[in-house]
């Protein structure tokens, strides 16, 4: 793997031989690229962390190819919402879906909370959108809607609310059983005007507003976070974390070439092969396909603490 030293005996074992070895993949990732996270220099880390998640799946997928993606896409690992969910249940914790919650907003999270943090893999659903993830975990056409009154999820009532504005969260005291909804980080880095936030946002600004709205929610309870799929970041130089550049606004249902997988009725993109053009959108993430960091979800348990 050009520019990173794998251990290759164990972790090569362990993506050959092992059912599901996600939660390996994930393990390798903390271990060698949290060290990259700088959470006084947020916006540049995240540069350059994503240069070693792109060099990282480019290698996998030397080793592993299609059939990695394929099994991102089929595997039969655990979803990362229900996860979500059943774990909040199993330590009376809360749970707060992020929109977008990707591999690094879990290193932050993991950099800015030490001691405080446990974490497994989960998967997302595909093609790696929201409005997948609401119909096929909630039975909805639209996220929002799971989290107002009081949903049935994993065998537990739970009380939803969305956060409208990150600066002002709700003052949920002692509260247990809460499910909570964030469009964070994908309305302020890529949905800017659909939600009603001014303008896309610097990400350092972003993810300094998802590590303070964590630790207002932690300060008396336990939270599960997790998300309805990930993304790729292509920052302001989109070029240099594409295989090839192909120009196009969806990473799901449309023609990407040989290297696709068919899902819900659609073709998704796998790999890094193609992205939204940021430059004519003024998106800065991009999602649909199937991907390492598309594909990914973490579920995340930030104990309580100040």
């Amino acid at each position: 793997m050009k520019g990173t030293t794998v251990e290759t005996s164990d972790f090569l074992i362990s993506l050959v031989y092992d059912q599901d070895p996600l939660d390996k993949i994930l393990q390798y990732i903390v271990a060698r690229f949290s060290g990259i996270l700088e959470l006084q220099d947020i916006g540049g880390s995240y540069e350059r962390l994503e240069e070693e998640l792109c060099r990282f799946e480019s290698w996998i997928d030397d080793v592993w190819g299609l059939p990695f993606y394929r099994f991102l896409v089929e595997g039969s690992g655990e979803k990362a919402l229900p996860k979500a969910y059943r774990l909040a249940s199993q330590r009376n914790a809360n749970v707060l879906v992020a929109d977008g919650f990707s591999l690094r907003e879990f290193l932050l999270l993991f950099k800015a909370f030490p001691d405080r943090v446990e974490y497994s893999a989960g998967r997302a659903f595909h093609p790696t959108t929201t409005q997948i993830a609401a119909h096929s975990y909630y039975g909805l056409n639209a996220l929002e809607n799971a989290f107002h009154n009081k949903p049935l999820l994993e065998g537990h009532e739970w009380s939803g609310e969305v956060i409208a504005d990150i600066m002002s969260p709700p003052k949920i005291g002692n509260r247990k059983g809460l499910s909570l909804l964030t469009y964070y980080p994908d309305a302020p880095l890529h949905n800017a005007k659909k939600y009603g936030i001014a303008k896309v946002q610097d990400v350092s600004r972003v993810m300094k507003d998802i590590v303070q709205l964590v630790s207002e929610l932690t300060q008396i309870s336990d939270l599960v976070i997790t998300g309805d799929h990930g993304y790729l970041y292509l920052g302001n130089s989109p070029n240099k974390y594409l295989w090839r550049w192909v120009s196009r606004s969806e990473r799901h249902g449309g023609t990407y070439g040989a290297r696709t997988l068919q899902t819900q009725g659609e073709t998704i993109a796998t790999g890094r092969c193609d992205a939204q053009d940021v430059r004519q959108s003024g998106a800065f993430i991009v999602h649909g396909g199937a991907s390492l960091t598309e594909s990914l979800v973490p579920v995340v348990l930030v104990k309580r603490g100040s």
